[in-house]
């Protein structure tokens, strides 16, 4: 069964792609890999006048077409304003990026695409060295066996509805170029001067979270106005806040800047956004950060106007959906009531029910586990310290530390290591502990403790006597004291985490 492509023709033999860019995208690069490997062949003497012309003519066919006087290639597909660029210079040029390792955002999205085809056409002996085969692999994928409805719309207001229509079951992948093309052309209704205005307040919020993480954040961001938000109806809402009038388009794309230069600052507590706050702001975007959470972001987002007037009150809000999320992920708490409970509280900011961080936290109380709660989890923690977790398991260390020591743990700045009591590989000397016990214990957050990386790298797997000794010469508080005579310290001196 075809996929639909939905275009809206602009002049003669040119579309605007409302709906199947992606993929468009997707085998051009495909066609591309194919292409530099025919061109690898042509290189390597491997029939080079066959395979030359090969290449020369998938790309005549699929990509490009050659100017005569500068030689270079005019990419036939152009991409958004915030991909063009790179796609138009180094993918369709043949030209690897100087600094793969540095590229960003969709940038990087399309070179490990195309390192992707690369490396499989590689994999593939019957391919990688057969001009012939590799012309005829893609004409038999992208030419014969594909096919597209092509679904043709003359006015934006028609390629809309007929956008909705083909994803009505969930956020597509195009809803933000969606959004955008919606407000430009309700921008150029006041001319060119009104278009590029609105271009130019798109790009600069596009500059901040990337195209890609337009829809998340209008998502996030219109929790605060709309009963209820749900992902799939972020296009809606957005035709619906957004009416014919210019002055309404410039509105929303003013408040859409400032949103998204505050949306990406709160994944970076380094960002200069954060310059005039307290450093308690900072702390707090870092504790978030390790805890890897987005749920929380339509409160952030609602009540950092309310509470801008003094900083210290959102920090101390910060630090209240910081300990929420974090007892949240220890207790295991459902994670499907996790959205709807942060969007119901950013709807009551947004209305001004809810105006102080202690009314707020009390309105997520339903989601935020009770200190019995918490600590019965807390007990039988398992954090696996190479797992994607380490972080939040070295967060827990250096805090647990401050609170046994008053000194905090900086693993990368003082070489500091997990170390397992009860080794990951046991051998003589462990026998007390089964298989059993031993899957059960060993990654338990009762069974790790910070120490010295030289210390650790000496012990191995010692027996417990030898680690005996070796931790009680440890600086950490924690280590030292998981060999005194007193080894289980009462709950009640478990400190707060809120």
């Amino acid at each position: 069964m075809g996929r639909a492509l939905v275009l809206q023709p602009i002049e003669l033999r040119t579309f605007n792609i409302i709906d199947g860019q992606q993929r468009l995208v997707t085998l051009s690069v495909l066609t591309l890999a194919v292409i530099a490997h025919l061109e690898r062949l042509a290189r390597e003497r491997n029939a080079p006048d066959d395979n030359r012309e090969r290449a020369r003519l998938l790309r005549e066919r699929f990509i490009s077409t050659t100017d005569s006087a500068s030689l270079r290639h005019h990419s036939r597909l152009r991409l958004n304003d915030a991909d063009d660029g790179f796609y138009q210079t180094r993918l369709v040029q043949g030209e690897r990026p100087l600094k793969p390792a540095a590229l960003r955002g969709s940038e990087r999205r399309l070179w490990d695409c195309f390192e992707y085809y690369a490396k499989r056409l590689a994999e593939r002996p019957d391919l990688v060295s057969d001009g012939a085969a590799l012309a005829r692999f893609l004409g038999d994928v992208a030419a014969d066996q594909l096919s597209f409805i092509e679904v043709r719309v003359e006015s934006d207001e028609t390629a809309f509805t007929v956008f909705e229509t083909l994803n009505a079951r969930g956020v597509a992948l195009g809803t933000s170029d969606l959004i955008k093309n919606y407000l430009f052309s309700l921008a150029s209704k006041g001319g060119k001067q009104d278009f590029e205005l609105a271009r130019k307040q798109w790009m600069s919020a596009v500059g901040h979270v990337g195209q890609e993480n337009v829809a998340s954040l209008l998502f996030h961001g219109m929790s605060a106005t709309v009963s209820g938000m749900r992902e799939r109806r972020v296009f809606v809402e957005v035709k619906r806040h957004v009416t014919a009038a210019a002055r309404n388009v410039f509105t929303f794309l003013t408040a859409l800047e400032s949103s998204a230069e505050l949306y990406a600052a709160l994944d970076d507590p380094a960002d200069d956004f954060w310059q005039q706050d307290p450093p308690e702001v900072r702390r707090w975007l870092r504790v978030l950060a390790i805890l890897r959470t987005e749920q929380y972001k339509p409160v952030a987002l609602a009540a950092f106007d309310k509470l801008r007037d003094r900083p210290e009150r959102f920090a101390k809000l910060l630090e209240s959906l910081a300990m929420i999320s974090l007892r949240a992920i220890i207790a295991k708490v459902n994670t499907g009531n996790l959205p709807g409970a942060y969007q119901d509280a950013a709807y009551k900011i947004g209305r001004g029910e809810l105006k102080s961080p202690a009314s707020i936290a009390r309105a997520l109380a339903s989601i935020t586990p009770t200190d019995d709660e918490f600590l019965k989890a807390f007990e039988t923690l398992e954090i696996d310290p190479r797992g994607q977790r380490k972080r939040l398991l070295r967060y827990i260390l250096s805090e647990l530390e401050q609170a046994a020591s008053e000194r905090a743990i900086n693993f990368e700045e003082e070489g500091a290591t997990v170390e397992h009591i009860l080794p990951e590989n046991p051998g003589e000397g462990w026998e007390v502990f089964t298989t059993e016990r031993h899957a059960r214990d060993h990654i338990r957050l009762g069974n790790l403790t910070p120490l010295e990386g030289k210390l650790n790298r000496d012990l191995g797997a010692a027996v417990f006597e030898r680690k005996r000794e070796v931790y009680a010469q440890s600086k950490y508080a924690l280590t030292r004291a998981s060999v005194a005579h007193s080894t289980r310290r009462p709950t009640s001196e478990v400190p707060a985490l809120s």
